[in-house]
């Protein structure tokens, strides 16, 4: 087997070091990769399902945190009809 491209290891999770609130963890780690200079570090996969549960997934970047992920999309895409009929991603 050929090595990997890239090596993603970056340390380790310390159950200590967890923060009762997600969004604080995902700022910090977003940070961190940041800081690294991780190749795309606000790419992230979403998936999404139409009417009838069938799910699509894609890769969007992150473009920022507020109660939730922010992301752009085009409403009359796929992903923005599936979104309009299930708001759930």
């Amino acid at each position: 087997m050929d090595a990997p491209r890239y090596d993603y290891t970056f340390g380790e999770l310390d159950d200590s070091a967890l923060r009762a609130d997600p969004m604080v963890m995902l700022r910090q780690w977003l940070q961190d990769a940041v800081d690294q200079h991780v190749l795309e570090p606000t790419a992230m996969c979403i998936s999404t399902a139409d009417r009838d549960g069938r799910p699509s997934s894609r890769v969007v970047l992150l473009r920022g945190i507020d109660s939730g992920l922010v992301f752009f999309t085009n409403y009359n895409s796929q992903k923005g009809h599936q979104l309009e009929e299930n708001p759930f991603a």
